[in-house]
């Protein structure tokens, strides 16, 4: 699948972002604490379901925040348009959706 749109909300420094990607290629440029590796934990987040970090998913929360939530949509040849999204909260429940269903 080839990410079109990401979404992402309360990930360590980002309150809430949305980032149209291009299929070719994609950098990532900005100073110290802008959030480039938060982005990059929470897609490793999205895929693998946890944080690329040993202190666990929890610590990826925003300060104050409830919950995090990752959603991405994208175009897969055989299932055509795909959304796909993960939301934990802090008392480690998790919610997965794709195409707006709960999986």
């Amino acid at each position: 699948m080839i990410l079109e749109q990401v979404e992402v909300r309360c990930v360590r420094n980002i309150g809430e972002a949305t980032l149209a990607l291009s299929p070719r290629l994609n950098l990532l440029l900005g100073p110290n604490g802008a959030g480039k590796t938060a982005l990059l934990e929470a897609l490793n987040f999205l895929v693998r379901g946890r944080a690329v970090r040993s202190r666990g998913v929890s610590s990826l929360i925003q300060h104050g925040a409830p919950a995090l939530s990752v959603h991405a949509s994208g175009r897969d040849d055989e299932r055509g348009q795909v959304r796909i999204g993960v939301e934990r909260d802090r008392a480690n429940q998790t919610r997965l959706r794709l195409d707006g269903e709960a999986a």
